[in-house]
């Protein structure tokens, strides 16, 4: 699955005029849902128009992902044989924990892994280091209902959760995590302060369920260009001090080191320049 996606909209599978418009609304990945979003009377009809959709899909559009139903229940393993070959980019693995992970079939497409229980928290390391996830996502409705806690405006509640995921994905090395959804979809300033307190804890995306929710997200998650034109310069000024012998170099006043460099090289990815010569004629 490519890096950087930063928005990702959910949509019910059974639905062609939600899938239609998620489709064409600018979204990074659209997230077809076979999992809450439908009743279970209508879970087989979901899963043959998310297979129709892969099998008609073409080049170009945002990424595809399916979140399929929790891999210990007949809907999670009709999900997974009704899917096998399909075209999609990555699948969404509720509840997960590596026990969880473990009833896979062993050759699958790539996995994200959607923490949301409290043994997922916890867990969320050994969610992590499984070969096949590339990204944890972390679930705020299911989590409090296991917990018991209250979703909060202030969303102290999420904290520790978020770090615990943000944690586990920094030490497996893989893209960092999507944060929960905004339930409020009228709500554009408490999106964009839910954004930015995921964000300041190493969170790269958000998940959305409207496209209004795209446009708020997008620009607090995406580099504006000041923020590229600083990490060009980091780029640059290291690898001077790199040609010159040096190990630590300095951007205006401020010391730049390692960590550093991979905090702009980060930001670069997101951005996606970071393939090309790093000048600042690619903005």
């Amino acid at each position: 699955m490519q890096e950087g996606l930063c928005t990702l909209l959910f949509v019910p599978a059974d639905d062609a005029r939600k899938v239609n418009k998620a489709l064409e609304s600018g979204a990074d990945a659209v997230v077809l849902d076979l999992e809450d979003a439908i009743a279970p009377q209508a879970k087989d009809d979901a899963r043959r128009r998310a297979r129709g959709i892969l099998d008609a899909r073409t080049k170009g559009g945002p990424a595809i992902i399916v979140r399929i139903n929790a891999p210990d229940t007949g809907w999670g393993v009709s999900d997974l044989e009704v899917l096998g070959g399909a075209a999609l980019d990555a699948i969404m693995v509720p509840k997960a924990t590596p026990r969880m992970l473990c009833l896979l079939p062993g050759r699958c497409p790539p996995v994200i892994g959607l923490v949301e229980t409290a043994q997922g928290v916890e867990e969320a390391a050994g969610v992590a280091a499984d070969p096949r996830v590339v990204r944890l996502m972390l679930g705020s409705a299911d989590l409090a209902a296991d917990v018991g806690s209250e979703l909060r405006a202030d969303e102290l509640d999420l904290l520790y959760p978020r770090s615990r995921v943000a944690m586990a994905s920094a030490a497996a090395g893989i893209e960092g995590p999507i944060d929960v959804v905004h339930l409020d979809i009228t709500d554009d300033d408490g999106l964009v302060a839910a954004s930015g307190r995921s964000r300041s804890l190493g969170f790269t995306a958000k998940a959305c369920i409207h496209p209004r929710q795209l446009g708020p997200v997008k620009d607090t998650f995406r580099p504006g260009e000041d923020d590229i034109v600083r990490a060009l310069a980091v780029v640059e000024a290291y690898e001077q001090a790199q040609i010159n012998g040096h190990g630590v170099a300095t951007v205006g006043t401020k010391l730049v080191d390692l960590p550093v460099l991979r905090r702009a090289q980060r930001t670069l990815t997101i951005s996606g320049i970071s393939a090309r010569p790093l000048t600042k004629e690619n903005l």
